[in-house]
This record gives C-alpha cells, structure tokens and sequence, in this order.
C-alpha cells in the first residue's frame, strides 16, 4: 500500500495538469446565433485543413460599398464557437469591410478534435481559403486574434512566413498570450499552484511559443498589440512580454477594458477603422 501511495503522488500531477486542456479548448458544438439573427447577410463556407478535417465558417460581405475596403479575418478565443465570437467584428460589413469567421477543429461545426498542432494547420487553411477560394489579394487581408486566436495567429503566421507564404498586410492580437505554461501557471490558484507550478515547464506544450514567434514575425508585417490593464484572464503582463519581444509592433495599452471587449466599443471601432485605412480597396 506504501508503495501505491508513493506512484500515487508522483502521478498526481500529471493527472492534474492533464486538465489544464480545459483551459486552453473549451469548445461548443451547438450555434447560438446566426448573422442572420444580427441582419447580416452570410454564406456558409466549408474547407479543408491539410489533414483532410472539414472546417466551417461564415463569409459576411461588405453591406455598403463595391469593391469592399478590405477583408477581416477574425481568430476567435478559447470557449464556445464562432456564434458567440462573431459579434466582435458584426459592425464592420456596415463599415465596408468583408469579415470571414471560422472555428478550429473541434469546435461548432468543424470537424475533428481540439489539439494545439492541428489548429495550427486550419489557420493556415482558412488563410488560404481566402487566397484561393475566395480570391481575396494578401494585401486586402487583415488577421485579428483574440486571446487563445492571438497566441495561436502568431505561431501559424510565423510559420507561414518561414516557409515563404502569403502573409496578410497586419495583424492584430488582444488579450493573447506569451506562452502556454506561463498562462497555465497564472491559472493556478494556491495551494494548486505551490505543488503544481514546478511541473508545468515538463508537461504544458511550448513548442508554440508566441512570444518567441512575435519577435520573428514582426520582421515581415505590421503587427498591433492590444492588452488590458485590467484584463482578468489573460494578465497584462503577457501583452507587455509580447510588445517587448517584437518593439517593431505597436503596444495599445488599455486600461478599464475587460478581456477581449475592446472591439465591442466605440473607440475600438475608431482605433480600427483608422489601421483598416492603410489596406486599399479590393480590386
């Protein structure tokens, strides 16, 4: 019996830690509204990633003027799917822009199951998506990535530009992360935290690591950061690691803005619409 209980602790945190996937996927099936229900017009869109997994998302046309502003490709975070994210960005058809939302695999209707290297690969297929299927110039592109989408944008877009593909003309990141055990470790409460903390460098993934991808990827596009003060789920630190390992980006520092709301406000609207401008209209 001394002996079990000795295994007994020696594996229990790797059993506790096992649940720390929790707080990077936490996906929705069902769709809880549509852009119908918001008085958008949208098309279904379907794609594969490079493995064969069939992913969903939804193409929401400029509303106001032809040929469209630019095209917003949205990067949601890490709970439910894209008919709770969307609402985010459901302004900008009203402002000219096309905006194209898509769940990772595993969450809402695309297929397959959640896990870090495979959503990697369906960023790089959405991209790709609007490339090829639907013809949109890289330069008419711009990628924002909320949260876990931040950190994930990151990573994906690193790669992409090493392997020498078409990189939207920005990309915009809020509340994201620096990296996987150092937001695991924050996540920890006491007394989870003094017995755990020491394991998470072992048993938490850092192969992606978006703080070392900003520093490689702001050599290639323009890059804004934003991060709240008062952000209780992603600590303001991790935008500060981000912003000082790439100071070619601009650091937007908020104060007084919950986790990943910015854009729901007006002066995220403003601040938006004035880096959307740079992006010329779709020819």
């Amino acid at each position: 019996m001394r002996h079990y209980r000795q295994r007994l602790w020696l594996f229990l945190p790797m059993l506790l830690l096992a649940g720390c996937t929790g707080l990077f996927f936490q996906p929705l099936s069902e769709h809880l509204m549509t852009p119908q229900q918001r008085g958008l017009a949208y098309e279904e869109s379907y794609f594969l990633s490079d493995d064969g997994l069939q992913l969903h998302g939804w193409w929401m046309p400029a509303a106001t003027v032809e040929p469209a502003r630019g095209t917003v490709m949205q990067l949601h975070g890490n709970a439910e799917n894209i008919s709770t994210h969307f609402n985010n960005f459901a302004w900008l058809p009203a402002a000219g822009y096309n905006l194209f939302v898509f769940d990772y695999r595993g969450y809402g209707w695309s297929q397959g199951r959640a896990e870090l290297a495979g959503m990697h690969r369906d960023v790089v297929a959405a991209l790709n998506y609007l490339l090829q299927q639907r013809q949109i110039k890289a330069d008419h592109i711009v990628m924002i990535g909320q949260s876990l989408g931040g950190a994930i944008a990151l990573c994906a877009l690193a790669e992409v530009a090493r392997d020498g593909g078409q990189l939207p003309a920005l990309l915009v990141t809020e509340g994201a992360f620096a990296s996987y055990p150092g937001i695991a470790s924050d996540a920890l409460q006491p007394p989870l935290s003094w017995l755990l903390s020491p394991f998470i460098p072992l048993l938490i993934n850092d192969d992606y690591h978006p703080e070392r991808a900003i520093a490689e990827l702001a050599k290639w596009i323009p890059l804004y950061i934003v991060h709240s003060q008062s952000d209780q789920v992603v600590p303001f630190a991790h935008g500060k690691r981000l912003a000082d390992a790439a100071p070619q980006a601009r650091f937007v520092a908020l104060n007084n803005v919950p986790h990943i709301d910015f854009f729901n406000r007006a002066e995220g609207h403003e601040a938006l619409l004035q880096w959307l401008s740079v992006l010329s209209p779709v020819q």
